[in-house]
Parts: structure tokens; C-alpha cells; sequence
């Protein structure tokens, strides 16, 4: 039977790891435990500025039969995870408009619309423009601020009693669809510093955006 070629022989990989022992864990425990006590006693004032561990193992021992205790856990826990997911649905959100793929610019306005169906107030921005949402039976207004063109388009297809106000070109009661684009590039009127939009039927996706 011939040889193998040195190529085909099988290979193992053998990953080998050195345990780490009990008392290497206590002994690293222990030693951080010894820093955190000199520098409490470091710090002095009873404990005002840093507890010592004895200390905090008393006031842990106090609080933690308490139903207060467990409430703040709770309440501390889930504004974080509240503020983590925000910060990572606004990263989405905004880094979604850095790319150079129209259709994931499109599917973000997509989701924005279906956050502000569920209640919560969507906003895309980059350097240039800002998108908002209007929903039926609702009114918001826009200040003028650095913006000069404001754009209107029926992101469900159709609105119906559309109107704008403080407007170059005003509407009322006027009907939006996805194949007539009469939104699009508004401006403020002479003397307006703010535009109210609103709609009856079907939610608006609004587009401020800066002079050319």
C-alpha cells in the first residue's frame, strides 16, 4: 500500500490549557480585597468617601431583606438596559445613512415608521438632512432652524387631509400619493419660522434638509 503524501496525513489540534487552581482564585480575591481596605482606611472619615469591605458587607446585610432594596435593583437595572438598547437602535439608525446602499436607506425609514407606530419617536439624521415621521390625526410643528427645503412623501402610499402650513406652498385637506410626488422640495414662506404639518389618513415621512 503506498504512502500518503505528507499533505493528506491527518492533522489533530490539541489545544492544552493550564487549570487555574482554588487557591490561585482566593489568593487574587484576597489581594484585591486588601487594596480596597487601605485605601478606605487611606481615605479616612469613617468610610464617607469609600466603605471599607466589612462595612459594605453591613449595609448589605441591613438592606438586602428590604423590599426597597430589590425595587432600586430592578429600577437601576432596567434604565440601563433601556439606555443600551437606545444607544444601539440611534447607532443603527444614524450609521445606517453613512453607507452607499440606497435600499438600506430605505428599509431605515421603513423601521423608523414602524418605531413611531409603536410610540416611539424615530429620527434620522446626517450631515445634510433630518428625517421625521407624522402619523395619521397628529400635528407637528417645525421650526426652522438651519433647514431651508422640507419634503412630504406618503411612505404607506396614500394620505389623504394633508395639510402644511407656513409654507411657500401651503395645503389643505390635499391627498399624497407615492406616484405624484406634490411634497417634495417645500420651503418656509417669507417671514415663517415654523411649519405645522399634519394628516388624516396614512403617515407622512418628513424630510428637512439644508440650502444647497
Amino acid at each position: 500500500m503506498p504512502t500518503p503524501p505528507v499533505w493528506a496525513a491527518p492533522c489533530r489540534l490539541t489545544i492544552s490549557t493550564m487549570p487555574v487552581k482554588f487557591w490561585q482564585r482566593a489568593a487574587a480575591l484576597a489581594a484585591w480585597v486588601a487594596v480596597w481596605q487601605l485605601a478606605a482606611v487611606s481615605l479616612g472619615h469613617g468610610g464617607l468617601f469609600l466603605a471599607t469591605p466589612i462595612q459594605t458587607l453591613q449595609a448589605l446585610a441591613q438592606l438586602a431583606p428590604t423590599a426597597v432594596f430589590w425595587q432600586r435593583i430592578v429600577f437601576s437595572a432596567l434604565r440601563i438596559l433601556t439606555g443600551f438598547l437606545l444607544a444601539v437602535l440611534g447607532g443603527l439608525l444614524l450609521g445606517a445613512l453613512g453607507g452607499r446602499r440606497l435600499e438600506h436607506t430605505l428599509a431605515n425609514f421603513c423601521t423608523g415608521l414602524g418605531l413611531a407606530q409603536k410610540g416611539i419617536r424615530a429620527t434620522i439624521q446626517d450631515e445634510r438632512s433630518r428625517v421625521t415621521y407624522v402619523l395619521p390625526g397628529e400635528e407637528r410643528v417645525y421650526p426652522k432652524e438651519a433647514f431651508f427645503y422640507v419634503s412630504v412623501f406618503p411612505l404607506e402610499g396614500r394620505a389623504a387631509g394633508v395639510c402644511e402650513h407656513g409654507s411657500f406652498y401651503e395645503l389643505e385637506d390635499a391627498e399624497l400619493t407615492v406616484g405624484y410626488p406634490l411634497g417634495v422640495s417645500n420651503e418656509y414662506a417669507a417671514g415663517s419660522d415654523r411649519m405645522t404639518i399634519s394628516t388624516r389618513e396614512g403617515a407622512l415621512v418628513v424630510i428637512e434638509t439644508l440650502a444647497d
